[in-house]
Formats: structure tokens, C-alpha cells, sequence
């Protein structure tokens, strides 16, 4: 199984670091309460906003900033490793819904 983004839910909001291509990243993790979903927004080191969208049960995120962050040249899909749930809220990241990156 590929590897999940590390984060608690109870962090969220969550800013941390990782490395892609031999760059640093952040990635901001929200919660959205009003309509009950999350968004991932990607930094570069000098905090500037390269990405941000909504996230989606088994869409990959990045899917449209190919253009925009073709260094980082992953996915990052929201994924029940046991397909029982198909909804991202919530309820279910962090307890069965997880960030995979592919």
C-alpha cells in the first residue's frame, strides 16, 4: 500500500512539511464546518500559495495543478484501504478515510 499523509484529525487545522522531488512543501490541512468538508492547500517555503483545492473521496487533489506543480509529480487521494466508506467528512478522515500518496 503506498504511504498516507501524516496528520491527527484533532491537529486539523494542520500545517506540516514534506519533501517531494528533493523540495520542501507544507500542506495546510482545513475543515470546512459549514458544508462538512476539507480543503488541502500546498505552500512553498516562502509560504506562497501554489495550490488549494477541495477534497474528494478517491479523486486525486493535485489531479488539476499538474500544470502548476508538475515537480511534485504525485497523488494524493483521499482512500478507505477497505473501500466500506465512499464519503469524505467528518466522520470518516482519519478514522477510515486517509490522505494516500501514490
Amino acid at each position: 500500500m503506498a504511504e498516507y499523509m501524516p496528520y491527527l484529525v484533532a491537529e486539523i487545522p494542520v500545517k506540516k512539511t514534506f519533501e517531494f522531488n528533493d523540495t520542501d512543501y507544507s500542506y495546510l490541512l482545513q475543515y470546512n464546518e459549514t458544508f462538512d468538508f476539507y480543503t488541502l492547500t500546498i505552500q512553498d517555503k516562502d509560504e506562497n500559495i501554489l495550490f488549494s483545492n477541495k477534497l474528494v473521496y478517491r479523486n486525486d487533489v493535485l489531479i488539476s495543478s499538474r500544470s502548476i506543480l508538475p515537480a511534485i509529480g504525485k497523488q494524493i487521494i483521499p482512500i478507505d484501504p477497505d473501500d466500506e466508506i465512499k464519503t469524505l467528512n467528518k466522520a470518516s478522515l482519519g478514522t477510515s478515510v486517509f490522505l494516500y500518496i501514490f
